[in-house]
Parts: structure tokens; C-alpha cells; sequence
């Protein structure tokens, strides 16, 4: 259990420092007209919404995969205490 705990807290450190270069690349281009600067903040929004729906396909994935889990156990737990039984 800790892996997954370890393996998700990475997950969210990537995200936020990729999300904080995104910010200060936005800011090194400040000097830029102003339709390119509109241009790169939708650009920038457009990465961080695919971050975030991938953060929520992440853990929607691992809620399914831990209710498939905890489902095929319950069904053996039935199996060997009724058919065995």
C-alpha cells in the first residue's frame, strides 16, 4: 500500500512542477504582442485541463481497480464458505 501511496504523491509533485514551468515559461514570454500572449494562456489552459483529466482517469482507475478487487474477494469468500462448505 505505501508504493501506491508513493507512487500517487509522485504523480502530484510532476504535476504541480510541470504545472509551476508552465507558469514561468508563460511569464519568460511576457514580452510577446498580445495575441501570441492569448495564444499561450490558452495553451497553458489547454495542458492543464489534460493534466487534470488525466490525474481524474488516474484515480477513477484505481477507485474501479479497488472495487474489482474488493468485489472478486467477496465472491471467493462466498464461493469457499457455500459451495465448499
Amino acid at each position: 500500500m505505501s508504493e501506491v501511496s508513493t507512487r500517487a504523491s509522485a504523480f502530484w509533485v510532476e504535476g504541480f512542477a510541470s504545472t509551476l514551468n508552465l507558469f514561468k515559461l508563460q511569464r519568460k514570454n511576457s514580452k510577446r504582442s498580445l495575441s501570441n500572449k492569448r495564444f499561450d494562456k490558452l495553451f497553458t489552459h489547454e495542458l492543464i485541463s489534460r493534466k487534470a483529466l488525466g490525474l481524474l482517469g488516474y484515480i477513477i482507475g484505481r477507485a474501479i481497480r479497488s472495487f474489482l478487487l474488493v468485489l472478486g474477494v467477496a465472491a471467493l469468500t462466498f464461493l469457499l464458505t457455500h459451495v465448499v462448505a
